[in-house]
């Protein structure tokens, strides 16, 4: 997995959290502008890659039934 090069995937993971947020759902307490200018985002092609990867939900653009 490459770090700090999310280009055009769904997914983005937070390298430091270890979160994974869904970019067409991103909300401001997500923080992604953040993450991703330092650096720390992981692209992810699906959920269940990420929480393979051992990545859980982000709870603001994530919604978990």
């Amino acid at each position: 997995m490459q770090r700090g090069h999310i280009s055009g995937e769904r997914y983005c993971g937070n390298y430091a959290t270890r979160k994974v947020h869904d970019l067409t759902n991103e909300q401001q307490a997500c923080n992604i502008n953040e993450f991703v200018a330092a650096g720390e985002d992981i692209p992810f092609l699906s959920l269940e890659i990420a929480a393979r990867a051992g990545y859980s939900y982000c709870e603001h653009c994530i919604a978990v039934i």
